[in-house]
């Protein structure tokens, strides 16, 4: 899979963030890939201490060179996609990444035409993966009861979508389905 970009998609509490910090996690851990995480809605803080408490800590990796966690907050200005484009282009390229996690990427593409979403995800996400044999793994936001993905472009650029959902029946524990 070296050299591609996954969408993970999903609604509130499916195990996206789970799923990408995993990723990033065993690539350290297993096999001593550098993993770049960007966050564009948890803080530092608030993460490592969520996974933690799940059994993976990242702080170790992150001495070793093997982990960074990049806080890209929410962003409010139009500029926003291109300003990301650049920042995660010289995180990834700095540190050599093997594996990339952006987490979500929806705020980001919310603040463009899909002209532009699909224009910057191409560029920069697509060169990043053969430049670097990266393997860059996207989570996306999906409302409830929706199915389209994002501005509808993010699916053309992709090479793969791994879909993840929460169920909560009337009766008995949820269940998350990939």
């Amino acid at each position: 899979m070296e050299g591609h970009l996954l969408i993970v998609t999903g609604n509130l509490g499916s195990g996206k963030t789970t799923f990408c910090a995993k990723f990033l996690y065993e690539g350290a851990r297993s096999f001593g890939e550098p993993g770049l995480y960007i966050s564009t809605v948890e803080s530092r803080e608030e993460f490592l201490t969520y996974m933690k408490g799940l059994g993976m800590d990242f702080e170790p990796l992150e001495r070793k060179g093997l982990f960074r966690y990049v806080e890209m907050l929410t962003p409010t200005f139009k500029d926003a996609l291109m300003n990301f484009s650049k920042e995660l282009t010289k995180q990834a390229v700095e540190m050599e990444a093997r594996r990339i996690a952006i987490d979500p990427i929806t705020p980001i593409l919310a603040l463009s035409s899909s002209i532009e979403a699909r224009a910057i995800l191409h560029n920069a996400l697509k060169l990043i993966t053969k430049n670097l044999g990266a393997i860059v793994i996207m989570t996306e936001e999906v409302p409830i009861g929706k199915m389209r993905i994002g501005h509808g472009v993010e699916e053309f650029v992709a090479d793969g979508i791994i879909r993840l959902r929460l169920e909560v029946p009337e009766a008995g524990a949820p269940r998350r389905i990939m």
